[in-house]
């Protein structure tokens, strides 16, 4: 059909184009660009559920001059999100100003004026402030008459809910249906539609329906402003429309039905109009005779009910509206309703609402945590463990994203991969990351998957992720009791090897920390609260403000504690017991383990390691980091003990050298021997026995350097054995 009188369109004129099939779309779309183009507008389009690609293709089909639009900025494309959905919550208010900002913009930019066109799709997402769409495009009535400006609302009729259209339907003066225009008398004015008052506008329309008119070809836009009175416009109206169409007296009377009513009851028109309601409704019960008999009295309408009709075809569910009718005199005379029917809807809802509850419940009793996201990564479903995790509920999470629950670095990781995922429909497996629950850093193995709709686009994400906190602790901590299981096996080694000292508890702070088993490590050795020796690894210059702290007696609480117990001291780190600690707040996610190097009784000094706090807390870190502090102990006791020896060999050396020359020079004559023979003697007893070499007296008996007899007849043996004996039993003898 011919799209020439199509675009007969003028600055206010508010249209909503509601499309089946992309084809017209992109007809519709592609001229009312152009049609802009041609007038000098400024054109916006504000895209959704088509990319803006797939917009300037449409354009590319016909001979124009849009790339040159495009260039000078005749042709804007926005996203939902600058526009609609800007800072994630659609607001009418704010929505209309930036259309009166954009249409002040295209005027002083030299533009004639400005031609805005916006996919409504967004609506469907369920954001925050979307439920305020009908209100929105009922108060784009005040705005467009007098402006500058022509709009076009775009509503896929294939994605959008019926009854939601036919409330768009009452909010455009002008509506285009796939490749048609028409003038909608279905318009209600904003006025009439935010007071309630649209209701008795539509049935004075209505009245006129009563009066039989044969209808008339529809028009179209081209002459529509001319023919908008249609004599038989209100006929056409009654008889046209899909909905059950009543209008009964003030008893309750049929007076008159459309072909809709009289066909879902079975009946001809005749054969309804002069019944009661309830000989033709078998369940117009007491309360629906009370609503009639309610706006009888009232005059007031009743709005979207909904009510079951018992029909030839059995139950029907329909969406009423009850209005009164007043004649002349402003008295009520009747009650107009209009049922529409909602049973597929409804038992569509019904099955939907089964499945989503049934989806839900199952998500619910899983204890894998799973979300899905839409293209912006907010959240629009999550199950109930993924909600407890962050504390709250699934529908606080909703609209939310990554940025809500976690510190930004993490965020913004998580939200690069659903980007990715996003972008090329690969997904991510069994992913290990760190999340944040009720503030506690904790880990996660997170798959990720496209999620795509029924036509095969990726619409979003699908996370599903299960909590591995304790096996990534595990796996952590049996990593660090390895290390820490080299590193006792390297000091042990270095025990055996190192006999120094001061080498030896530096490169045991050393090994400690190399095997990462530990972020740092230290040992003070003390005597009498002195400084004797000291070793760090890891702390830099704040090891030495706390030797400068033990020089001066004015020892951290750790250090305190270990010297008057043989258990690990492990404190939770606080401004009372700290503060005067130079370590305090170096290391904040580390704890000490500090502990006295103490064998048998003897106190060596201070060890001390820092480690994570995760750690810090496990039996098995401490068995070991007791064992390393034992076996230093020990080897500083070996080490001592050494010392000790080394010392004694010296004195007793010295002795030695001392006795020897008091032995060698003496003016006495010395000499040992067992109980018979000489065992050793000094020159004095060489000289008195007549010798050169004590060779010639060791191993040889005094008598032997004798005469046989004594003077007073004894033998020299006899004599020399008796003093012998004598001096063995500890009593001194003098000879001569």
């Amino acid at each position: 059909m011919s799209m020439k009188k199509t675009f007969a369109l003028t600055p206010g004129d508010h249209l909503c184009l509601i499309y089946s099939d992309e084809k017209a779309h992109q007809n519709i779309i592609t001229q009312y660009i152009l049609d802009g183009i041609k007038k000098n507008q400024k054109i916006i389009y504000i895209h959704d559920s088509h990319p803006r690609s797939t917009i300037l293709n449409y354009l590319n089909l016909d001979e124009s001059d849009s790339e040159k639009s495009l260039q000078q900025g005749q042709c804007v494309f926005l996203s939902s999100d600058k526009a609609y959905l800007k800072k994630g919550v659609f607001d009418p208010h704010r929505m209309i100003e930036l259309l009166k900002e954009e249409t002040q913009k295209a005027l002083s930019e030299g533009f004639s004026g400005l031609r805005v066109t916006g996919e409504m799709s967004w609506a469907l997402r369920d954001a925050p402030g979307s439920e305020r769409l009908v209100e929105y495009e009922s108060r784009l009535n005040e705005f467009f008459p007098g402006s500058q400006c022509i709009g076009l609302c775009q509503y896929d009729r294939k994605q959008f809910d019926p009854l939601l259209l036919l409330q768009i339907l009452k909010t455009h003066p002008w509506v285009m249906i796939d490749d048609q225009i028409y003038d909608n008398f279905y318009f209600v004015p904003h006025e009439d539609f935010e007071s309630g008052n649209q209701a008795q506008k539509e049935l004075n329309r209505l009245i006129d329906n009563l009066i039989k008119k044969e209808p008339d070809e529809m028009q179209m836009f081209g002459s529509a402003r001319e023919t908008r009175k249609m004599k038989d416009e209100p006929q056409l109206l009654l008889e046209s429309n899909l909905a059950m169409i009543c209008f009964a007296d003030v008893t309750g009377r049929i007076v008159r039905v459309n072909q809709r009513f009289a066909d879902v009851f079975g009946k001809t028109k005749e054969e309804l109009e002069g019944k009661l309601l309830k000989e033709v409704y078998s369940n117009f019960n007491k309360k629906a005779l009370r609503d009639v008999q309610e706006i009888i009295r009232t005059g007031k309408p009743k709005f979207q009910f909904i009510e079951k009709y018992d029909t030839p075809e059995g139950s029907r569910w329909y969406i009423t509206d009850k209005m009164p009718v007043k004649d002349a005199d402003g008295s009520v005379s009747g009650v107009l309703m209009f049922a529409q029917d909602i049973t597929e809807q409804k038992s569509a809802e019904k099955n939907l609402k089964n499945e989503r509850y049934l989806f839900q419940t199952l998500i619910d009793q899983l204890p894998d945590k799973i979300f899905f996201k839409d293209e912006k990564h907010r959240f629009i479903r999550v199950n109930k463990a993924k909600a407890d995790e962050q504390n709250t509920t699934p529908e606080a999470m909703i609209g939310k994203t990554d940025f809500d629950f976690f510190p930004p670095e993490i965020a913004k990781e998580t939200m690069a991969d659903d980007e990715r995922v996003f972008r090329t429909g690969k997904p991510i497996i069994d992913k290990e990351e760190r999340i944040f629950v009720r503030g506690q850093e904790q880990w996660a193995s997170v798959t990720k998957l496209p999620f795509y709709d029924s036509d095969g686009k990726i619409i979003g994400t699908i996370g599903i992720y299960r909590d591995i906190t304790q096996q990534k602790q595990d796996k952590i901590r049996i990593n660090h009791l390895n290390r820490v299981l080299r590193a006792i096996r390297n000091v042990n080694q270095l025990i055996t090897q190192e006999k120094v000292r001061d080498r030896l508890i530096q490169k045991s702070c050393d090994l400690l920390t190399e095997t990462r088993g530990y972020s740092s490590a230290w040992i003070i050795l003390l005597k009498d609260y002195k400084i004797i020796s000291s070793a760090q690894a890891g702390l830099g210059n704040t090891f030495q403000e706390l030797l400068t702290k033990f020089e001066q007696r004015d020892l951290n609480e750790c250090s305190v504690r270990a010297l008057k117990q043989q258990e690990i001291v492990l404190l939770e780190p606080n401004e009372e017991t700290c503060a005067n600690c130079p370590l305090w707040g170096k290391e904040p996610e580390n704890r000490e383990l500090t502990i006295s190097l103490e064998y048998e009784g003897e106190i060596f000094g201070i060890f001390s390691v820092s480690i994570s706090r995760n750690l810090s807390l496990d039996p098995d870190e401490h068995l070991l980091f007791k064992e390393i502090a034992g076996d230093l102990s020990f080897a500083l006791h070996s080490i001592e003990e050494e010392e000790r020896r080394k010392a004694m060999e010296k004195k007793l050396k010295e002795s030695n050298q001392r006795y020897f020359a008091l032995f060698e020079f003496a003016n006495d004559a010395i000499f040992l021997m067992d109980k018979t023979k000489f065992l050793d003697c000094n020159k004095k007893t060489l000289e008195i026995f007549g010798c050169e070499v004590p060779g010639d007296i060791i191993g040889h008996s005094p008598w032997e350097f004798s005469p046989e007899m004594q003077p007073d007849g004894i033998t020299s043996r006899e004599k020399a054995l008796g003093y012998i004996k004598a001096a063995w039993n500890g009593n001194p003898q003098r000879f001569y």
